[in-house]
């Protein structure tokens, strides 16, 4: 009952439907059909392929379909948990990807930061009240980061924060220990990003869909 938003290549999905254990699935969503071929053959060498599922599309335009889907069933078809992996700058990989210092323009990260919002956005409502939903990328831009995860609280108050320093180790937190926050300079490993937030639970139960589609 995981859903992976912007899945491909597909580690972090193939992470996940590996640490079920066979209690549970991964919708794989990606708007690439290439990409997510390679993560349904992978899958499969794992023995993964009825655990992990893939679906191709615009992960913004997919509450829509969970929306029908939900009217179709009489009951709100939403996830335990929700990862957005979003798009990026990519500034926090420098250090294995220099061909980004030529390539990435500055009006580049404006775009990448209303996708980002909108892909938030796009999550909201599919987590089931107890769930929690995850976003990260591999900058290290307050603007890509928390500064997305204030904003997205602001909008939906039904959301808080979990602590990194609960989580994982507090020198890989930002400062206050509310985010994962690793940098090149400091840690010695690729700049990245995490926030984990929590749905507020709700006494109504909800099911859990099955909306996946061959890719």
């Amino acid at each position: 009952r995981v859903l992976d938003a912007c899945a491909a290549p597909g580690g972090k999905a193939l992470y996940a439907g590996a640490r079920l254990q066979g209690r549970g699935t991964v919708l794989a969503m990606d708007v690439s059909y290439r990409r997510l071929q390679a993560l349904k053959n992978q899958a499969r060498r794992m023995g993964l392929e009825g655990i992990v599922r893939t679906r191709q599309g615009d992960f913004r335009e997919f509450p829509e379909v969970v929306r029908a889907k939900s009217e179709e069933k009489g009951r709100p078809l939403l996830f335990d948990r929700v990862l957005v992996d979003a798009p990026c700058s990519g500034l926090g990989v420098l250090g294995k990807r220099a061909d980004l210092r030529w390539r990435r323009q500055p009006q580049e990260i404006g775009e990448l930061k209303v996708l980002q919002s909108e892909l938030l956005e796009a999550a909201a409502g599919l987590v089931k009240p107890g769930g929690y939903l995850l976003y990260s990328t591999c900058s290290i831009e307050d603007d890509e980061n928390q500064d997305q995860v204030y904003a997205f609280l602001e909008a939906h108050p039904e959301y808080s924060i979990v602590e990194a320093r609960h989580r994982v180790d507090p020198a890989l937190t930002s400062e206050g220990g509310e985010f994962l926050a690793t940098l090149p300079f400091k840690h010695k490993m690729d700049g990245a990003f995490g926030a984990l937030m929590l749905r507020a639970a709700e006494p109504a139960p909800a099911l859990t869909a099955d909306l996946a589609a061959p890719a």
